[in-house]
């Protein structure tokens, strides 16, 4: 019988610091320390997984995005 790992947030608490290495150095921390405080408050092994999935998927995205230069002026 397999038994579970002592640390049940071990390998989603790796994957997510895995991705903030795709984050500008700046804001590593900051992103960690929010998604890890978001997986801690999740209840169930389930719903941790489907955070870690959901930020697997987004973390390019918004890497991107906050490697964009800001715009002083709106577009028109």
């Amino acid at each position: 019988m397999l038994q579970p790992a002592p640390n049940a947030y071990a390998v989603t608490t790796r994957l997510l610091a895995l991705l903030t290495l795709l984050l500008r150095g700046t804001q590593r921390a900051r992103w960690r320390q929010e998604w890890q405080a978001e997986l801690a408050a999740l209840p169930t092994r389930r719903t941790r997984a489907c955070f870690t999935f959901r930020v697997l998927l987004s973390t390019p995205h918004l890497s991107l995005t906050l490697r964009r230069p800001v715009c002083q002026e709106p577009r028109r």
